[in-house]
């Protein structure tokens, strides 16, 4: 009997580990996802014009292009850090319905602020 107790109590230590793991990646992938869009938001417009001048086609046109592609691709790079966010503004819809804890909606908040900041640099 007291080995089942110790094995539920390795067990649930290992599961407080992974949730631990599980935010800090969040957390990291909220900064890391950020920095990466507003780095490549900046060059939607040059990316653009230079296809523009090679295609013929409208500069405008392909500045959507440009944007829905890349919002595509950052899906897969959210999903790969668990679920991060690029726009703090969900995070305060999340406090607002109770989804996950404020605290740990508001470091992913400062995560995401960190990230703009570093991307923008």
């Amino acid at each position: 009997m007291e080995a089942k107790k110790r094995r539920a109590g390795e067990r649930r230590k290992q599961l407080k580990e992974k949730e631990e793991n599980a935010k800090l990646l969040l957390v990291f992938g909220d900064f890391f996802v950020t920095a990466l869009w507003v780095c490549l938001s900046a060059t939607f417009g040059e990316a653009a014009e230079a296809l523009s001048s090679i295609t013929g086609i409208g500069e405008f046109a392909l500045t959507v292009a440009v944007i829905v592609t890349a919002i595509m691709m950052m899906g897969p790079m959210c999903d790969s850090f668990g679920g991060a966010l690029f726009n703090p503004i969900h995070n305060a819809a999340f406090i607002c319905a109770g989804r996950g804890t404020v605290w740990l909606n508001t470091v992913r908040m400062a995560a995401q602020i960190a990230g703009a900041l570093c991307g923008s640099y």
